[in-house]
């Protein structure tokens, strides 16, 4: 396990990576990526946030599941975010945890196999229907929001982080949920 702690932070793109033995070998079973200061906004893939990570950075991570932010962490706002060759490939996770809530830009999506929501406030992944998001599990106090692209399946089911396991949706008070595929695929829970 890597734990990276920082209220801002810049990683080389070029000829370096996080986890792994070698350059350009294997996986770290975990990376976990925390603001320092409780309250800082994360940015990831192109959105705002203050502790903010491109997609080329998220790259460098040679890791099969991750964690970003904790209950302590500011609104996340997402850009174009994706799995890749080195950043949770094949079953492994990303969760981001959050007391802020969750957006992601009005031209941005997320495209993950295996996702886990955490933390309290907004979750709301429906700006735009090109999400593609294979497998949810959500454990928070506020909606969640949920478009995924045309004929992809979704599928809730019971998914482990570093944490432990999230089985499909769990929420605290009086909290909406919507999924939505906008294409003819499944949402099987």
């Amino acid at each position: 396990v890597i734990n990276l702690t920082a209220d801002n932070m810049a990683l080389s793109t070029t000829s370096s990576q996080i986890g792994g033995s070698a350059l350009g070998v294997g996986f770290a079973s975990n990376i976990i990526i925390t603001e320092s200061t409780a309250g800082t906004t994360i940015g990831l893939s192109g959105g705002t946030g203050t502790l903010n990570l491109t997609q080329a950075e998220l790259n460098t991570m040679r890791a099969t599941s991750a964690r970003i932010g904790d209950a302590n962490a500011g609104a996340i706002n997402i850009g174009n975010l994706t799995s890749s060759a080195t950043f949770i490939p094949g079953a492994g996770a990303l969760t981001l945890y959050t007391a802020g809530g969750i957006t992601v830009q009005p031209a941005g999506s997320v495209t993950m196999s295996n996702l886990i929501l955490r933390g309290a406030g907004t979750m709301d992944l429906s700006t735009n229907a090109s999400n593609v998001i294979s497998n949810l599990a959500a454990s928070l106090s506020g909606s969640l929001s949920v478009t995924n692209g045309a004929n992809n399946a979704l599928t809730v089911t019971s998914l482990t982080d570093d944490i432990g396991s999230v089985a499909g949706i769990v929420t605290t008070g009086s909290s909406g949920i919507t999924l939505i595929n906008s294409g003819t695929a499944d949402i099987s829970f």
